[in-house]
């Protein structure tokens, strides 16, 4: 039984928070889902929420996350403030099942690229 980087009861707060950054970057920012995929999947953030550092799972909003997504990768993005909705979007809703995959696969967000 291999163990998980975070305990199951930061999970549902996990996959609140990667949800609403998805959200936030696509709905909010404007952003083209690709775009924000892609900076997620290189970005130094998504693995340490990959390795359940607190501050990723639990100790941040959605839109901080994505701002630090953004910003680390140099994604071009013109800041707004905070929004997150009680509707939930098809992004909302990647976000939140791409935080259980992660958590229940043990995989890492990071795009294999061949590089090593």
């Amino acid at each position: 039984m291999a163990i998980r980087a975070y305990d199951e009861i930061y999970l549902s707060g996990a996959q609140r928070i990667l949800g609403d950054a998805a959200d936030f970057a696509v709905i909010s920012l404007g952003l083209d889902p690709d775009t924000f995929g892609n900076a997620l999947a290189v970005s130094s953030a998504s693995r340490q929420f990959a390795n359940g550092n607190p501050k990723y799972v639990a100790g941040m909003n959605g839109c901080e996350l994505a701002r630090i997504i953004l910003t680390e990768t140099n994604t071009s993005f013109t800041d707004t403030e905070d929004a997150m909705y009680l509707d939930k979007s098809p992004e909302y809703r990647s976000g939140w099942a791409l935080a259980f995959y992660q958590w229940h696969s043990f995989r890492s967000f990071i795009l294999n690229l061949g590089l090593s």
